[in-house]
């Protein structure tokens, strides 16, 4: 996997240890959003490749409404990783958009599948 900077957003610890000893064993960097307040600052500043969202962090916004505003701010490819139902998800419509999503629980193999899928042709 080529190296780029990841911007991760995850509200469960142990979720986003896991998820940063991953990417970062893969040879990317990756950049802990503490609160999902501070996203947008924290791509102003990295210029992250990839930023991946949870869709539900404590209440505070949906991941989809956060996707949709980073899309139209920034030139970024998302990841939403979820442990909502499908069907609410669907219910959603981030799908329709063209996300890629992540199911939690996900496994390692998935997460760098989805990553891929998502960067690959990218310069």
């Amino acid at each position: 996997m080529r190296s780029m900077t990841v911007l991760l957003s995850e509200d469960e610890p142990i979720i986003a240890c896991d998820i940063q000893l991953t990417l970062e064993s893969s040879g990317l960097k990756v950049v802990l959003a503490a609160a999902p307040q501070e996203i947008e600052a924290l791509c102003q500043q990295y210029h992250p490749g990839l930023v991946i969202l949870n869709f539900d962090q404590d209440h505070w916004i949906d991941g989809l409404s956060h996707a949709r505003r980073l899309s139209s701010k920034f030139v970024t490819q998302i990841l939403i990783v979820t442990g909502s139902r499908k069907k609410e998800l669907a219910a959603s419509g981030a799908n329709a958009i063209g996300y890629e999503i992540l199911h939690k629980p996900f496994t390692h193999k998935q997460l760098l599948s989805g990553i891929e899928r998502l960067t690959q042709g990218r310069a």
